[in-house]
């Protein structure tokens, strides 16, 4: 079942009336006074509604961003990703505070075919939710976290790296603080890394770019 049941709902009601939902009102249960349907959008987007297809044969990438600038653009706080497999050729940018809400670890998949980053993330208290995202090139690594990125929380997230870890030069998480600035309180809880060179990598030039407080809770890695 959907973490957003309503969501058909809106649409077919959208088609219906042929107008934005400006004149569409929902009262949640318990509640006394309603507000129009379009304001529900200011919460949360879904991929799909951008084109994405999650069936593992379609390249989503420009669907996906493109549900990102919008959120960034809409002040959305959540983008929403159903369950299936979600196939990118090109890193995806998050440069807002956004939370990315899959399906559930084992049935939200984001698989990435390049070699550099899968999630390259310069946004402060950006949420991972719920995802598995799998790279499958040797020197490809999972997210990267530049500054001013701070407060990273991954939570029920699975990081792997397909290929054989003998050959792999990636790292499941990178902390790269060399382009100046500071990264900090990132998060780790129910976080697996799998078959990564190196699972977790901090980077930093000197002094002034630094890396600090990382907490993890069971936080697994496995080479």
């Amino acid at each position: 079942m959907s973490r957003f049941p309503f969501g058909n709902a809106i649409k077919n009601a959208f088609k219906t009336n042929h107008d934005r939902g400006d004149n569409l009102m929902v009262v949640p249960k318990g509640a006394t006074v309603g507000r129009p349907i379009s304001s529900l959008f200011s919460l949360f987007l879904d991929v799909k509604d951008f084109g994405a297809k999650g069936d593992g044969i379609t390249d989503d990438t420009t669907a996906i961003q493109n549900a990102i600038n919008a959120a960034d653009d809409t002040g959305a706080g959540i983008l929403y990703f159903g369950a299936g497999t979600y196939l990118i050729t090109g890193g995806l940018t998050i440069s807002n505070k956004l939370i990315f809400q899959g399906a559930g670890k084992e049935r939200t998949i984001l698989k990435y075919s390049g070699s550099g980053s899968a999630i390259t993330i310069t946004a402060t208290s950006p949420n991972i939710n719920d995802f598995y995202i799998e790279t499958t090139h040797d020197a490809a690594t999972g997210i990267t976290l530049t500054p001013p990125s701070e407060k990273l929380s991954l939570k029920n997230v699975y990081i792997h790296s397909s290929p054989n870890s003998a050959t792999n030069t990636g790292a499941g998480l990178h902390l790269n603080a060399t382009t100046g600035g500071v990264i900090q309180g990132t998060d780790l809880n129910n976080v697996y890394i799998l078959g990564y060179k190196t699972s977790i990598k901090g980077t930093s030039t000197d002094d002034s770019n630094t890396i600090t407080t990382l907490i993890g809770r069971n936080v697994f890695f496995v080479g």
